[in-house]
């Protein structure tokens, strides 16, 4: 079996895209921790999977394209979870499935000066 590690640092409040939805690689996760690295502040996390709900553009009024904009869908798998300064979330592999054909795989920490190690062990690459 072949493994792959995907490792994010992360800081600030800003979401960050931990896998990228494939359109033919379904990616199954092994595991997953979450450090909090900040040295006294408690974590708080959220981490989902986010699929594209597209508009139709069609020719409009004096046939100007319609300006409405694509949405988002989030599913979370976690919300709000604490962490405390210096300790370790481990997530199992049934925690964390979801299919990346379709979705794409998100973390968004609460506080601008958040700090967190994120690794995902994946399987069978």
């Amino acid at each position: 079996m072949i493994r792959k590690y995907i490792h994010k640092s992360i800081t600030g409040n800003t979401a960050v895209e931990l896998i990228a939805k494939e359109s033919d690689v379904d990616y199954d996760i092994h595991s997953m921790t979450i450090c909090n690295t900040h040295t006294t502040d408690l974590l708080d996390i959220d981490i989902y999977i986010q699929y594209l709900n597209p508009k139709s553009h069609f020719p409009g009024k004096n046939s100007n394209w319609n300006e409405e904009a694509d949405t988002y869908t989030t599913i979370y798998l976690l919300k709000n979870v604490e962490v405390d300064a210096g300790n370790t979330l481990v997530i199992e592999q049934d925690e964390v499935e979801f299919d990346s054909t379709k979705f794409g795989f998100y973390a968004k920490l609460g506080a601008s000066d958040s700090t967190v190690d994120i690794i995902i062990n994946l399987k069978n690459i």
